[in-house]
């Protein structure tokens, strides 16, 4: 009964619900089926509630261990190119200097010919 009235209300704000007739019983049965549908899975959903929230926050938690760990692989990434680029430079900034050891050599040659006399 409370689905006839509600499609009743629906078609009396038809345009054209003045125009032609209506068969409500047919409209009716089908009117029950998807109610009856919606209801079965509105029960359905409300039996799993626990199960579906503990699914989705999981399923967040997830997600946001994915997202830390990719972020945190990108700044690892970021400062390995950096220390390797800076690795490089230093590297190639190597200056090798040649010493003069004439004097030294002479110092000591000139003490060990006193030590021999």
């Amino acid at each position: 009964m409370i689905q006839v009235a509600v499609w009743e209300r629906f078609i009396t704000t038809l345009p054209f619900s003045g125009e032609r007739e209506y068969n409500i019983s047919r409209f009716e049965a089908k009117e029950t089926n998807m109610s009856q549908a919606k209801v079965d899975r509105y029960k359905q959903e409300k039996a799993n509630r626990e199960q579906i929230i503990k699914k989705e926050r999981l399923v967040r938690r997830l997600e946001y261990a994915v997202g830390i760990l990719v972020l945190c692989l990108i700044i690892v990434w970021c400062g390995v190119s950096v220390y390797q680029k800076a690795e490089e430079k230093r590297a190639s900034q190597v200056e090798t200097a040649e010493l003069d050891n004439t004097a030294i050599s002479d110092y000591m040659a000139s003490l060990n010919e006193t030590e021999a006399e």
